[in-house]
Formats: structure tokens, sequence, C-alpha cells
């Protein structure tokens, strides 16, 4: 074998564990539920890349999600059923303020929807949220700007704790109280129900997800990669997509076939 045909291998051998296309596509009659967090405008720098999708980014995804026949639901919407098939429901973690400024004009564009969970407490620094120095990576959202996302009429808002405390990490006491009272803050301060739950970190486990149904919640979504085939079954335990900064259009377009990153 010559040394341009074991380059050729190695290349290729490297794209398809780069680019696992492959790998055999999960049903399309499974909803996708994609994780996001912060949509940065162009002009932001020195965020996270992980965590981070530029605006440009966000709206071609979401462009060729309605461009390939993706239908939009909320989380809630997903577990009130039947769904069409490809339907895939938009998540955002925390409640950054780039989910209105950049992420709504993108989302009313394409005409679809999305779930934000909430941090309730964005006014005290997040001292047990296992940030650098308890602050968030990024501004939060205001009251103001939440209600303005509300009103859009695209967006369920769904609760993210109190403080971003690691449940898993917190004595049961404190995982009940986080859960009703984020719940209570939520839903006195914008008018809403909110029944729709994201764990923190994604730490969960029975006596969790036992715990977020007790405290009146309908749903509950970790960060652990895949699909949810059985929505019922796991609704206290939703798997989602995380979509990185560092994505491409092809690693998006892989990731929503096989329903993960390899």
């Amino acid at each position: 074998m010559t040394w341009g045909l074991i380059a050729a291998a190695l290349i290729t051998g490297w794209l398809s564990y780069r680019h696992p296309w492959w790998r055999r596509p999960l049903g399309y009659q499974h909803p996708r539920i994609l994780m996001y967090h912060m949509v940065p405008a162009e002009s932001d720098h020195g965020r996270p890349r992980g965590l981070a999708v530029p605006a440009h980014r966000f709206d071609r995804q979401v462009a060729y999600l309605r461009r390939s026949g993706w239908h939009f639901a909320t989380v809630s919407e997903l577990l009130e059923g039947p769904i069409l098939p490809k339907t895939v429901a938009i998540t955002f973690d925390d409640g950054y303020a780039d989910n209105l400024t950049s992420a709504l004009p993108v989302l009313l564009r394409h005409k679809a929807k999305a779930t934000v969970y909430l941090i309730a407490d964005r006014q005290s620094p997040l001292s047990e949220g296992g940030l650098p120095d308890g602050a968030p990576l990024a501004e939060l959202l205001s009251d103001d700007q939440v209600k303005e996302l509300l009103d859009s009429g695209v967006v369920e808002l769904g609760s993210h704790t109190s403080s971003h405390v690691n449940l898993a990490n917190a004595d049961p006491a404190r995982c009940q109280r986080e859960l009703i009272e984020s719940k209570h803050t939520l839903e006195r301060l914008f008018q809403r129900d909110v029944i729709a739950f994201a764990y923190p970190f994604g730490a969960t486990n029975d006596s969790l997800a036992d715990l977020a149904e007790q405290a009146g919640y309908r749903s509950a979504v970790t960060t652990q990669a895949g699909v949810p085939e059985d929505l019922d079954a796991q609704r206290f335990r939703l798997k989602r997509i995380r979509i990185s900064g560092r994505d491409n259009m092809i690693t998006f377009r892989i990731r929503l076939r096989i329903g993960r990153r390899r």
C-alpha cells in the first residue's frame, strides 16, 4: 500500500469517526429534543463554544428543520400527543438574555417553538450552582424579558430550580424545596402553569424523578444523549440531543438522524 493510500484511509477513518453517517438512523416516529443554552450575536466573544451556538448558525439549523419537514412542538406538547413523525422540540437551559435577543427572532422567522428552562432566582449569585465565582456564564433574562418571550406565543416556560443547584448532591429536603419553590415562583411571576422541568447539570435518579412528579411537573429533561423512544414511560428522564457551538451542519444533520454525537 502506498503512502497516499494509507493517508487516504486514515483521513476516511477519521471523518467516519467525526461524522458517523454510517450509523443506523433512529425512526422518525420518535421526536427529537434539542438542547441549547446560549445563542450569542456574531459580535459576542468569549462564550464557551460548547454551550454557545452563534445566532447565524442557530438560524441555519432552524431553517434546515423547517425546510426538511420537521414539525415544531414544545416539550409539554410532546407529552400531550399524539405527535406527527419528524417532530422536534427546541429547548434552552438556564435562561440567558440572548434567548430573547438572538434566538426568538429566529424562532419567529421560521415559525418554530421552544421551551425555556428558567432559573427562578436570577437576582442572587448562583453560589451553589457550580458556576465560576457563583456567577452565570452570561447575562440572564430579566423578568420583563421573560414576559416578552412568553408574549411571543411560541415559548413555553419551564423550571430549572431556584438556584441551579446539583440536585444529585443535595439532601431530599433541599431537592423538594428547589423543585416546589421554583415552580411556585415562576407561576406567580409570569401567570403561567409551569409543568416542565430540567435537572441542573442533567443529574437525576429515581428519587429525583419521583420528587419532580410529586412537585406537580409533568415532564423532566436530562442531559443524557439520545432520543426518547417511549415518551410516557420516560417522561421524567427525557433524553436530549446536545447542540454545540462546535457543530457544523453535517454534524447537526447526523445528530438528528442517530440521536447522539457518535
